[in-house]
């Protein structure tokens, strides 16, 4: 799947409930962190301090929080579980590439 044929794409939301009500998010990443299933992470959103270091919106590093209980899956163990990972940013994340409101989907 890639960005132009992701129903998602250029999607915004005044809050991170309504992305989980549109079903890009899981309720476990409302506060930000990972959305997860058996077979690995497909979403982060990035809030707060969240993101450590970004040199474009595309290329960050993502810290991702001590309570996060999807944070083991955003690694890949084989190369059949590196699929690619939704990346949603909230207004509060200390960022220039943060919306100005609510929380948007940046894509894969």
């Amino acid at each position: 799947m890639n960005s132009e044929t992701d129903r998602f794409h250029y999607s915004w939301w005044i809050n991170p409930l309504f992305a989980h009500h549109a079903g890009i998010i899981g309720l476990e990443a409302c506060e930000g962190g990972t959305t997860y299933d058996q077979n690995g992470a497909y979403a982060v959103v990035l809030k707060g301090t969240g993101e450590i270091e970004a040199t474009s919106e595309e290329q960050f590093t993502y810290r991702v929080p001590q309570d996060d209980k999807g944070k083991f899956r955003l690694t890949a163990a084989t190369l059949k579980s590196r699929d690619p990972i939704r990346v949603l940013r909230s207004h509060s994340i200390n960022s220039i590439w943060g919306p100005k409101a609510g929380i948007r989907y940046e894509g894969l």
